[in-house]
């Protein structure tokens, strides 16, 4: 009797600890299902593969892409397409988010920025 219920408790302790997890690792990386379109001026980031995009509204994004080379566009402006994905800082607070996007489509509106 007494190990079944012990096996009982280590079950749920298990699933619980389970979602828990899940649930923490959703938190610090969110990704939308659906694109977005944002129009502004391309800078370099602070690495290599990261740029930076300066919307029209003063809304800065962190751009990165695996199948557009963003790199040639630094200081030109440009209309991107892609997917946003948040990620919360190590203290998870919504307000020290930063918010990134995913290019998958990038066209070059003018080879310099008016901004």
């Amino acid at each position: 009797m007494k190990i079944k219920f012990t096996t009982g408790l280590l079950a749920l302790a298990f699933a619980l600890g389970s979602t828990a997890a899940t649930a923490t690792s959703h938190q610090a990386k969110e990704r939308s299902s659906a694109t977005v379109t944002v129009a502004g001026c391309l800078h370099n980031g602070t690495t290599t593969d990261v740029f930076v995009l300066t919307a029209k509204d003063g809304k800065g994004w962190d751009v990165s892409s695996k199948t557009v080379d963003i790199s040639k566009h630094v200081g030109h402006t440009v209309s991107v397409t892609g997917t946003p994905v948040t990620t919360a800082t190590t203290d998870g607070s919504a307000a020290s988010a930063t918010t990134r996007l995913d290019v998958s489509d990038l066209k070059m509106v003018s080879e310099s920025c008016s901004q």
